[in-house]
Formats: C-alpha cells, sequence, structure tokens
C-alpha cells in the first residue's frame, strides 16, 4: 500500500548553502516471502533529479553513498535496480558500480482490429481440451506468487504484493487443469492501447501450448476492447518469448533498454550475473 511504500523510501536532497542542487530517491521492497532464501532485497532507484549547474559524475556518487548508507535499515543487503534509458544517468552509475544486468526489448503487435490468431500447434490444441480460463481470484495469489517464483528469476519474480497490484491495473487471468494453476497472463488497458504486462506458465508445463492459449486469449480480449496496438518487452536472450510472439504478429519496435543493477551490503560478494540467471 502507499503508506507503505513511503516508509520504506531512501530520499537524499543534495544542498550547498541554502541551494539544491540533486534529488535521489530509492525504495526499498517489503520483502516477498516467495523470493528464493539465498537472494538479497530488492530496491529500485525511483527518482534522480540535478540542477543544471550540478556535475553527474560527481554529484550521482555523492548521493548514492549516502542513500547505500541508510538502506541498511530496512534490510542487511539489497539488490538495487533501474532501468537505464537516460545515458547521463547510466554513465553516473557505472562510476559507483553498477553493470548491465539484462537487456530487454520492446515489441509492438499494430492494428490489432485486423489481427486474425494463427491456428493452433498441435500442443496447443490438445491443452486446449484441457484448459479453464478464468479471471484471476484473491484467493489465487499465494498460488501465483509461488508459480511465479518457479518462472522468472529474483531480478523479475512478483511477489503477492505485486501481483495485488497487477489484480487492480490490469485484466488478470489464469489457466487451470484439474484446478491446478498451470499460468497466467496480464494486460493492461490505456486510451486505445494495451500493454502485456505479463505471461508466464510454470515450468512444469511449458511446451505444451499453454503459452499460446493465454496469448491468444488476452489478444481476443484486447480485440474486443478495440485497442489498435499491444505492447510488451522481454529479455533479449529470451528466444523462447520472442518466438512466441512472433508467431502472433509482433514485432521489435527498435527500442532496447538495459537494466542497470548492483548489489548492496552483506551479500554484495554473492556472483551477480549467477543471481540474474536464476543460479542463487
Amino acid at each position: 500500500d502507499l503508506a507503505t511504500m513511503l516508509r520504506r523510501q531512501v530520499e537524499v536532497l543534495g544542498a550547498e548553502q541554502r541551494h539544491d542542487w540533486g534529488f535521489l530517491c530509492i525504495q526499498s521492497e517489503k520483502r516477498p516471502t516467495t523470493l528464493p532464501i539465498a537472494a538479497p532485497n530488492r530496491a529500485y532507484i525511483r527518482a534522480v533529479a540535478l540542477a543544471r549547474t550540478a556535475s553527474p559524475a560527481l554529484d550521482v556518487p555523492a548521493l548514492m553513498a549516502v542513500a547505500e548508507e541508510h538502506l541498511s535499515a530496512y534490510a542487511p543487503a539489497h539488490l538495487l535496480t533501474v532501468y537505464g534509458d537516460h545515458d547521463w544517468l547510466n554513465r553516473a552509475l557505472y562510476h559507483v558500480g553498477f553493470t548491465i544486468a539484462e537487456d530487454v526489448q520492446f515489441f509492438a503487435l499494430a492494428k490489432l482490429q485486423r489481427w486474425r490468431p494463427p491456428a493452433l500447434t498441435k500442443a496447443a490444441g490438445k491443452a486446449a481440451v484441457a484448459v479453464v480460463m478464468r479471471p484471476c481470484m484473491p484467493d489465487d495469489l499465494p498460488v501465483l506468487a509461488y508459480l511465479d517464483a518457479q518462472t522468472f528469476t529474483p531480478l523479475w519474480h512478483f511477489g503477492t504484493d505485486n501481483l495485488q497490484e497487477l489484480l487492480f491495473a490490469s485484466r488478470l487471468q489464469v489457466a487451470t487443469v484439474d484446478e491446478i494453476l498451470v499460468g497466467y497472463s496480464a494486460i493492461s488497458y490505456t486510451s486505445g492501447s494495451a500493454h502485456l504486462a505479463r505471461l508466464a506458465v510454470h515450468p512444469q508445463w511449458q511446451g505444451q501450448g499453454y503459452g499460446h492459449l493465454l496469448l491468444r486469449d488476452a489478444l481476443l480480449d484486447a480485440q474486443q476492447h478495440g485497442v489498435n496496438t499491444v505492447m510488451l518487452n522481454t529479455q533479449v536472450h529470451n528466444h523462447r518469448s520472442q518466438q512466441l510472439y512472433r508467431s502472433y504478429g509482433f514485432r521489435p519496435t527498435g527500442q532496447v533498454v538495459a537494466v542497470l543493477a548492483k548489489l548492496i551490503g552483506a551479500n554484495a560478494n554473492i556472483d551477480l550475473q549467477k543471481l540474474i540467471v536464476g543460479a542463487i
């Protein structure tokens, strides 16, 4: 909730002789119970602002040094991340130990009102006989969070709080087989366009057509809502997901954004790359 979010923020104001020259805000996430035990808590840079006279190479590290000291009040270790879509900030963060953890690629499906779904694969056709698609209910969230933890690495995992936000902000649909939850999708709508925020299938059920069915279901719903364009993003190295999206008409927009990360605190000796790929 908003109150909890505000309590878990570190806000640093840089000032000299009554002149404010910089501001940094970092949010320490309430730890999801489904996050792997060995994984550090997660934190996110929410805002960075500098006066025109400030030096990013000097002043961002100064703000970060103060913020890192205060982060330990929330947890002994953090994985701190930020979307690197501003070159000036990226260069400054490299000076304080941030590295590129992932590259995220954006895809779009245009002219959705003229789109027709592709023929079902053999696996998807077989899965369609057994699967039941239904709206997610609040009682599903703990199971959904466990499924998400099995599907995504700690960097990308959605806990129950994240999923609750999706439940209120998007169309959250689950796929079940014999009442076993095997996957889910989340799509949100704004002003004639849509964003596919999530598509996940439990590893034990992957490769059996359920991803096809969830994607198909989400796109048909978007079409019924009069949407013309659906956007999504996925990791550059996730070729399996990209192949699925391309088969339904999605194409790269040309936008690729780096995710910068830094390990802070007691577990700073953890191998960042192992953490990113889910080996921790």
